[in-house]
């Protein structure tokens, strides 16, 4: 299953208003706003990644991100 870059903001979006209202906001969570140029820069980067890459959706609510699993099987 493909998704797109939108789906996978509203995701993040909702999982992270789960987390605040659950009182756990881990530290790698960015609160600040992020400048418009680099926002559009790492989409960018996110979306040619995914094209070489495409993701999975595994369970209802999980991704798998092949180029971790690469990295590993190869040894690097």
């Amino acid at each position: 299953m493909k998704l797109r870059y939108d789906d996978l903001a509203r995701v993040a979006a909702e999982v992270r208003a789960e987390m605040a209202e659950q009182g756990k906001t881990p530290t790698g969570i960015r609160k600040k706003p992020r400048d418009p140029e680099k926002a559009a820069l790492l989409k960018q980067m996110v979306l040619d990644k995914a094209a070489k890459y495409p993701w999975e959706l595994v369970g209802e609510r999980r991704l798998r991100l092949p180029y971790f699993y690469l990295k590993s099987a190869s040894g690097d």
